[in-house]
């Protein structure tokens, strides 16, 4: 399943925007805020629920059945005296399945205004029209044996700007019990979630299950999304261990330490999976979760689907957004991820790393399309924000190297005027036997940092 084109008419914040997304791309949403990114992600969100409506009864029972996942309504209209409406075409296996969302009532003319070939029947949309004025449609095709072939062969996932990780040192993160999925398998309930937003306990009780597969049966399945997931943890955690991690196992009466990060060696980093850092969960959990999904529908690392994630780079630092979102980009080659960002990193290892799959979305010039690019200049600025803080490192080592060797009284005082006004106040009250000498002075954008003796 991809993403071909979506259209929007006068469905806030667009007056009129057509976008067309390249088959397993990385296409990267991009704007300043309140420009459509989220709109965008939620949008296609909404028509994969409403697909999955058809054939997922028992996911789908009851009142919530008849409730969109987005709300229909005129208020979302630039101008609320004319029809919004929301056009997405998908393609599975060589055949086109449409999905519509209308606020309004649309006549023939205006309907004909969309550029795409065999579009759902304008008659088709009368009828829905007649029953209410704001609507949501699929096109024929979109029988209960498609709908549930798109599921049982691809992902399709959405991974909101509110999604979270509940922090290892809350006490409540122990008591998340480790267990291995015995759940039947039922018809009529979707297996993989469509929105996600917490995973990792049930991310860590995939990986138990995994690791009892390859303990018992050594299989050529479970040895390669093993190994995957190594690689994923690798790169995550790339940055601060400089070599290749893997999962450990601890005893099986300590919960709390059942998942562990460790060296090949068997040296521990983390004696808890929960215990990893907000921006190592949030990749973890982000392509983790993807490896769990393409597992759950007999598939491995060529699973084909559409994934969405709102604000990518969120709680990532510069270098995991440069150096890491790229390499896990490329774990999943038949993926098409649509993502948000405000990285111009992410941007910049993208254009050194991806550039024949990525493609920049400018929301703010109307959806204009760009090639991602790193330059010298953009490495420079790079090479400038992360040597920043080593250099801070440098002269805050170099100062208590100083003090170190003093063996006087150290007296250190901030602004431009402190050491100004005691030097007067010396004066002042007539002190002789007290001579200052002044170690450095350390330039501030708000001013200068005293340091001496007295």
């Amino acid at each position: 399943m991809q993403i071909l084109k979506i259209v929007f008419i006068n469905r806030a914040p667009f007056g009129n925007l057509e976008l067309d997304f390249e088959e397993y791309g990385i296409n990267v949403l991009s704007a300043i805020n309140g420009k459509g990114k989220t709109t965008i992600l939620s949008q296609i969100a909404d028509a994969f629920h409403e697909m999955a409506k058809v054939t997922y009864d028992n996911s789908y029972s009851g009142d919530f059945k008849k409730k969109y996942y987005r709300v229909v309504t005129s208020r979302y209209s630039l101008d609320i005296k004319e029809p919004a409406l929301v056009y997405i075409r998908f393609a599975h296996n060589n055949e086109m399945y449409d999905y519509i969302e209308l606020a309004g009532n649309i006549d023939e003319e205006g309907y004909n205004q969309i550029n795409i070939i065999d579009k759902i029947p304008y008659s088709k949309i009368l009828i829905k029209l007649q029953e209410s004025a704001n609507t949501k449609i699929l096109s024929s095709n979109s029988t209960r044996n498609n709908i549930n072939s798109i599921f049982g062969t691809s992902i399709l996932t959405y991974f909101p700007a509110y999604r979270f990780e509940v922090p290892g040192f809350l006490n409540n993160s122990y008591s998340d019990k480790i267990l291995y999925d015995i759940s039947p398998k039922y018809s009529g309930y979707l297996t993989n979630p469509i929105e996600v937003v917490s995973d990792l306990p049930q991310l860590a009780n995939w990986l138990m299950d995994l690791v009892l597969d390859w303990s018992l049966y050594k299989d050529e399945k479970s040895l390669q999304l093993r190994q995957a997931l190594n690689q994923l943890l690798s790169l995550a955690l790339e940055t601060k261990t400089k070599t290749n991690v893997r999962l450990g196992i601890g005893q099986r009466n300590d919960s709390s330490t059942r998942i562990s990060v460790v060296y090949d060696n068997g040296e521990i980093i983390y004696p808890s999976i929960f215990e990893i850092s907000s921006g190592e969960a949030a990749l973890l959990c982000l392509f983790g979760e993807i490896l769990h999904q393409s597992d759950r529908i007999g598939q491995t690392l060529n699973c084909e689907g559409i994934v969405l994630i709102d604000e990518i780079d969120k709680h990532l630092h510069i270098t995991l957004q440069y150096n890491i979102l790229p390499k896990l980009f490329n774990l999943f080659p038949k993926i098409q991820f649509i993502v948000s960002s405000h990285s111009p990193f992410l941007t910049m290892g993208l254009g050194e790393m991806q550039q024949h799959r990525a493609k920049l979305i400018d929301l703010d010039n109307n959806g204009l399309i760009t090639v991602p690019r790193n330059t010298e200049l953009y490495k420079s600025v790079y090479n400038l924000f992360v040597s920043e803080n080593n250099n801070f490192a440098k002269e805050l080592a170099t100062v208590k190297e100083k003090i170190a060797e003093q063996t006087k009284p150290i007296v250190i005082t901030e602004g431009k005027t402190d050491i100004k006004h005691i030097l007067k106040a010396k004066e002042m009250l007539s002190i002789t036997d007290l001579k200052f000498a002044c170690i450095e002075v350390c330039k501030q954008p708000d001013g200068d940092m005293n340091y001496f003796l007295y």
